[in-house]
């Protein structure tokens, strides 16, 4: 059994030699990370080897953050990326953008998930309560469907994306940094081409149930924030313009806005 005495003191230590350091060195944004991940440990130590039941790092005030809006390209750098890759690479982009998947659920994706008669493919995440795999099925296009099939009769192994020896990859770290390197694009993750498909889905005119769906999100309130900041300045530019007449004079509005009375 630990000291637990002793192990709550080196958490306190931590607070300030390892988070208050790296809030420094790196940003607010990852020591935050950091403080979450070290809050998750020892949720996890109280509950399976007995530490102490309060959380010294739950106590540790969020460092300050400044908050930068994540690259999406636009969809002619994706058309472009797709153009210059080719074989399992390409596809491992395609089948993101075509599902709008989380870069771990691709890497844990099983040929038993897709379900080529029924146009449908499951995907997994612990990005739920309870840190849990969750299985969603969603649709499956006919251009991915047949791309995935014509792949599949080269399959090495269970999974979908795999490596030589047919184990599956950890995470593909660089492999963005590569392909927007080579399709001279500026660079942008994994989680930026799940932007992009919810992106277009709503320049299409999606409704939002749909895409909350398809990016498999418990509340509609989660997607509705998501897409909020997908619009970002563009939608803010078109809305002024909807209303401004370009010579600096507000529209009048359809219907009079009756003013406000107090209620004495």
């Amino acid at each position: 059994m630990p000291n637990v005495d002793l192990l709550a003191t080196d958490a306190v230590a931590l607070d300030f030699r390892l988070l208050r350091e790296q809030s420094v060195k790196r940003s607010g944004y990852a020591a935050n990370k950091d403080r979450k991940n070290l809050a998750a440990a020892w949720e996890w130590g109280a509950k399976f080897i007995g530490l102490p039941k309060n959380n010294p790092f739950k106590d540790v005030d969020l460092f300050p953050a400044d908050k930068t809006p994540r690259y999406v390209p636009p969809v002619k750098d994706m058309d472009k990326v797709l153009a210059t890759e080719k074989g399992e690479v390409r596809l491992f982009l395609l089948t993101m953008l075509h599902t709008a998947s989380r870069r771990g659920a691709l890497l844990r994706m099983r040929w038993d998930d897709l379900d080529f008669e029924a146009g449908k493919v499951r995907l997994w995440t612990r990005k739920r309560k309870g840190g849990g795999l969750e299985g969603d099925w969603i649709p499956l296009t006919r251009v991915l469907a047949g791309e995935l099939e014509r792949h599949k009769a080269t399959a090495r192994s269970v999974f979908v994306f795999c490596r030589e020896d047919g184990k599956p990859f950890t995470n593909r770290q660089h492999l963005m940094e590569r392909v927007c390197k080579r399709a001279e694009v500026r660079e942008f993750g994994f989680h930026a081409i799940r932007h992009l498909t919810a992106s277009m889905l709503d320049r299409d005119g999606v409704e939002l149930t749909v895409i909350q769906g398809i990016l498999r999100h418990k509340s509609a309130k989660t997607t509705a924030g998501y897409l909020h900041l997908l619009r970002g300045m563009a939608g803010a530019r078109e809305a002024l313009e909807g209303t401004m007449d370009g010579k600096g004079k507000v529209l009048e509005m359809k219907k009079p806005v009756k003013a406000a009375t107090s209620a004495g």
